[in-house]
């Protein structure tokens, strides 16, 4: 009987600590797949950024030029497009 006792405890500390760690590993994983996933946001949120900042500044880069052309006097977009050009135009 005294045996019998002791295995049955033996067993319900074995199975213990079989669910103890089934939740840690399952604890790990799901921090290792949140990780990922944030990596992966991240990664698709800077590209997205890339690929929409481009196409803007083209545009508006086109519509500067529109305007300056439009008015040719006009000094701030004068000193925005040398400045974005990397030269100094003589504007002041």
């Amino acid at each position: 009987m005294l045996v019998g006792v002791l295995v049955a405890v033996a067993v319900g500390v074995a199975v213990g600590a079989i669910a103890e760690y089934q939740k840690s590993y399952a604890i790990q994983e799901e921090t290792k797949l949140r990780k990922k996933v944030d990596g992966l946001k991240q990664n698709f949120i800077s590209l997205m950024s890339h690929d929409l900042k481009t196409p803007v500044a083209k545009i508006s880069g086109l519509a500067d030029n529109i305007l300056l052309k439009l008015d040719p006097q006009n000094i701030d977009l004068k000193k925005k497009h040398a400045s974005t050009n990397g030269c100094d135009s003589g504007v002041k």
